[in-house]
């Protein structure tokens, strides 16, 4: 089984819902995977559980540094060989400060597997929803939930010099508010669009490599438009077919420049870099 890479986006799962926070900290699997296939012929059901520990890259000795736990799991359903249910799900725990331990949103898809499109291309799509769990969503903006629609197209495998792997995704996706702003009077984002692109390498000997970019368009109810960007890379080791270990990095910002128009994306930040270390349990 190919090595899962990149991550989930666990506090505010701002890829799919646009939250008004620009990207949580990461723990694995991409947003561009494909869909996860059972280990055997026979499977209904696979998944995975990750434990995964982020730190802010640099430690400026004021109490502001970032230190977290994330858990993260995903469980699917195989209704046919071609059509399969998920649920992503997960909980943030705050090493500093436990009053900012929260659930993660809970992520419904409806996915279906990739078909050929032509000799060069697999393409993918999938339908879902998201019920507010986290206190982000639930209490601080009265979510309601969100409906998204995404598209997956990725090189096919056999055109790629072997482990090589090149995924785009996008998505579009509608938040429901209780009411246009949160509890601090901040307007909300209705309307959200991501491009992301994820290119990996699978060694032989179980290692992949990996680097994601994600660009996230995000419209609120005002109709004011907010960009922010995600830059990842991740080295995994596959100890077995259930056991993998990660370590990366990852810096997110806005994609703008104050001028409202010029493009600014930096791989590395000191003032938002993370970096962490997870490990992934396959079933």
């Amino acid at each position: 089984m190919q090595i899962l890479k990149a991550r989930i986006l666990i506090t505010s799962a701002a890829l799919l819902l646009c939250s008004s926070l620009a990207f949580a900290n990461a723990a694995v699997n991409s947003s561009t995977s494909l869909v996860q296939r059972p280990k055997k012929d026979t499977s209904i059901f696979s998944g995975f559980l990750v434990a995964s520990r982020s730190t802010g890259l640099y430690d400026f000795q004021d109490g502001t540094r970032s230190d977290n736990m994330d858990y993260t799991l995903r469980a699917n359903a195989f209704l046919t060989q071609n059509y399969s249910l998920r649920v992503d799900t997960g909980f943030t725990q705050d090493l500093q400060d436990s009053q900012n331990n929260t659930m993660a949103d809970t992520l419904f898809t409806f996915r279906r597997a990739p078909i050929n499109l032509g000799r060069t291309f697999l393409l993918a799509y999938n339908l879902g929803g998201t019920a507010p769990t986290s206190k982000d969503s639930s209490q601080r903006q009265n979510m309601q939930g969100s409906a998204r629609a995404g598209i997956i197209l990725a090189i096919n495998p056999d055109r790629l010099v072997k482990g090589f792997a090149i995924v785009s995704a996008a998505s579009v996706s509608r938040n429901f508010h209780e009411f246009e702003t949160d509890v601090t009077g901040k307007v909300l984002n209705q309307y959200s669009s991501t491009q992301a692109l994820t290119v990996s390498y699978d060694f032989p000997i179980g290692i992949s490599i990996s680097a994601d970019f994600t660009h996230l368009n995000a419209v609120s109810y005002q109709g004011a438009i907010k960009e922010t960007y995600q830059i990842t890379e991740d080295i995994s080791y596959q100890f077995n077919s259930v056991f993998l270990a990660s370590i990366g990095h990852s810096n997110s910002g806005n994609a703008l420049r104050p001028n409202g128009q010029d493009y600014s994306y930096r791989v590395y930040d000191e003032n938002s870099s993370v970096v962490y270390a997870s490990t992934t349990l396959v079933f």
